[in-house]
């Protein structure tokens, strides 16, 4: 049963993302001030069913240098009583302070610092016998949601949370994020990253390409030179701000055999290369271990075969097997959660690189606004299941609850803290639905004091078209005259930093300016082997 939880966040006309097989993503906007190069940078993408957290980690102070260790560093800041270290060359220190907090001096990961699942919030556990070091005492079994959850508070950490714009896209759907290519700057005041055209500062170690992940570190002005930016600043700079963690959760299903679509060409898959510690769960489960301070290394996982490779050697067991399935990767229509875990704590080098093109889940959001298009923040809802008396729908059961935020919107929560997609609420009340019966009611609670009258029940149901049983449902509102509140499909259209069109004559290719081009999105079905353009409403035909 779905447990009533929701993130405090609006209705509007209620907008419920529907099932659509396309991927989506929304740009953001650039941050205040003038960014040295600004007219070199661009704005990358936030995938709808990915939520980044951001972390920053400090020993003394968050604006201290971390090149120079404060006097016994292991009990200062984000340290302190912790088994897993941050400190400036922690990884070739002759001091004792275990294993997990040594260089392995090469891309070679060190395995098994963490458990092979999540606690029950949702974070890794440690995995450590500590005895006989010079940090004795300390849990070797602790949860590291003190580094990775963004509302427990904690001494020498910083949180930023559901950061946008890291990723950039491709015209085949690949989402990534490579440090040699582009430099990443993250503004706290936009809550977002902004991406530079070429990569920034050198590498401070021997095997480590130049090109460094160092998010807390604006360019410099006239820093550019040679395709770098920040060229005269090497990794091992007293100014870099080495201490950080990336927390990346997906949503997705698995679909075709673990390939984009049916003709099972392109295979869906999961790339990642770089340092520190690197953790990836699915549902929970470690399926790629790349733990421990080491140099660039690399892990790939692929959901057609279930093949999953670290540092490019195939590892012993597939990917369906680890999560216990009969088969070797993961069963068709079946939804998951891929889990990324990311530290830099060794001070030298920083490499990220990301890439991959996993199916979104789409989710379930409500926004509130009044007739001006404004958000209304603070108004509670309820979401009910709906049950025939008399004759008419009355709401049951409550399914989900919440409150506005200050963009007016709601995002339903299942009780795993996932969110609440179409298909799960399908899934749940479909034993007890008939065709295009009322399934829920959206209600209003509360009197609001501002003169703003509630329009009343919303009542939902689902269309699942009879010649496609097994496409994934929609849901509409059946009473939206009455209310006016109306739940449609939602599709957000990308477009890369470059476009081409014709300009009557010739083929021209330009950036993209939001303010002097116009970008249309046609949605398209396969109709007998044919793709082929969908238009008209949402909305069953009539008899």
């Amino acid at each position: 049963m779905l447990k009533n939880r929701v993130c405090a966040c609006l209705l509007v006309a209620l907008l419920l993302a529907a099932m659509l097989p396309v991927s989506v993503a929304a740009a953001g906007a650039l941050p205040s001030g003038d960014p040295a190069y600004k007219d070199n940078t661009f704005v990358g993408v936030s995938p709808l069913g990915t939520t980044i957290n951001l972390f920053d980690y400090w020993l003394t102070s968050q604006t201290a240098s971390d090149r120079e260790n404060p006097d016994k560093f292991e009990n200062q800041g984000i340290n302190k009583d912790h088994a897993l270290l941050f400190g400036d060359g922690i990884g070739d220190m002759q001091n004792n302070y275990g294993d997990w907090n040594k260089w392995t001096k090469d891309e070679s990961p060190r395995t098994g610092i963490v458990a092979s699942r999540l606690d029950k919030d949702g974070y890794p556990v440690l995995n450590l016998t500590i005895s006989g070091t010079a940090i004795d005492g300390r849990d070797g079994e602790e949860s590291l949601a003190y580094l990775f959850d963004p509302d427990r508070s904690h001494e020498g950490k910083a949180v930023y949370e559901d950061v946008q714009n890291l990723l950039q896209i491709d015209r085949d759907g690949y989402y990534s994020y490579n440090s040699q290519s582009n430099y990443a700057v993250f503004y706290q005041d936009t809550n977002s990253f902004l991406l530079y055209d070429y990569p920034g500062v050198k590498k401070g170690g021997a095997s480590s390409p130049d090109g460094q992940f160092f998010p807390f570190n604006a360019v410099n002005p006239d820093s550019y030179s040679n395709g770098l930016y920040n060229s005269g600043m090497t990794s091992i700079d007293g100014t870099i701000n080495h201490y950080f963690g990336v927390h990346m959760s997906t949503r997705f299903v698995q679909q075709n055999g673990g390939y984009t679509d049916d003709t099972k060409k392109t295979p869906i898959i999961y790339e990642f290369s770089g340092d520190d510690d690197v953790w990836v769960f699915i549902d929970g489960v470690l399926v790629a271990d790349l733990g421990g301070i080491h140099d660039l290394a690399s892990l790939s996982i692929n959901f057609a075969t279930g093949e999953i490779k670290i540092n490019g050697a195939l590892q012993n067991e597939r990917l369906g097997r680890i999560l216990g399935y009969d088969g070797n990767t993961l069963p068709d229509d079946t939804y998951h959660t891929l889990d990324f875990f990311y530290l830099e704590r060794g001070n030298v080098d920083s490499n990220m690189s990301l890439k991959y093109n996993l199916v979104y889940v789409p989710e379930s959001n409500i926004y509130k606004i009044d007739q001006n298009g404004e958000p209304l923040p603070g108004r509670d809802f309820e979401l009910r299941k709906a049950e025939l008396r008399d004759g008419k729908y009355v709401a049951g059961e409550v399914l989900a609850e919440g409150t506005t935020d200050a963009e007016g919107r709601i995002i339903l929560l299942d009780d795993n803290g996932d969110l609440l997609t179409i298909q799960k609420l399908f899934d749940e009340l479909k034993p007890d639905l008939k065709d295009e019966t009322t399934a829920l009611i959206l209600r209003e609670t509360g009197s609001p004091d501002d003169g703003y009258r509630s329009s009343g029940d919303l009542e939902l149901y689902f269309y699942q078209p009879t010649s496609q049983p097994n496409s994934p449902p929609f849901l509409l509102s059946r009473n939206h005259w009455q209310t006016g509140a109306h739940a449609v499909a939602r599709l957000t259209a990308t477009t890369e930093e470059t476009i081409e069109y014709t300009d009557g004559k010739n083929k021209v290719e330009a950036k993209f300016d939001p303010e002097n081009h116009l970008m249309f999105a046609v949605v398209f079905k396969k109709v007998e082997g044919q793709w082929r353009p969908i238009s008209g409403s949402p909305a069953p035909a009539g008899p």
